[in-house]
């Protein structure tokens, strides 16, 4: 597969003051039971910043051209019932990001895409 077939998304919300516990609730819910259960994601990391808890941001990783995946992942039905139900939690989420993927370089050394046998073999043995 092409590097433009595997794309990064990189996404920052802003979440309402006390509603951000429960909205990181629901969106690992939806990431749990949905989204990494998608045959193309690689993986989703969801961060929140240090000094202001109501700041998320998402990284995720696809096997999917970004021409491909805003019409077939974004329609999905529960991505939009997450979106409905979270939609008054929500203060600002305009900047998403996409990338597309060129190596991963992980403990110093480069090897094949995530996804490959290459990543779960260095994903699951222990650091040194």
């Amino acid at each position: 597969m092409d590097d433009d077939q595997f794309i990064g998304i990189v996404a920052t919300i802003k979440i309402k003051d006390g509603r951000d516990d429960e909205y990181v609730r629901l969106l690992l819910e939806l990431i749990t039971d949905h989204s990494t259960r998608e045959p193309d994601c690689i993986d989703i990391i969801v961060h929140r910043d240090v000094d202001d808890p109501t700041r998320i941001l998402l990284y995720e990783r696809w096997r999917i051209p970004h021409d491909r995946f805003v019409p077939e992942q974004m329609s999905k039905s529960f991505i939009k019932d997450f979106t409905d139900r979270t939609r008054e939690m929500v203060e600002d989420d305009d900047l998403v990001t996409y990338w597309n993927a060129t190596d991963l370089v992980a403990r110093g050394e480069r090897t094949q895409l995530a996804g490959s046998a290459a990543h779960a073999a260095l994903v699951s043995s222990p650091a040194t």
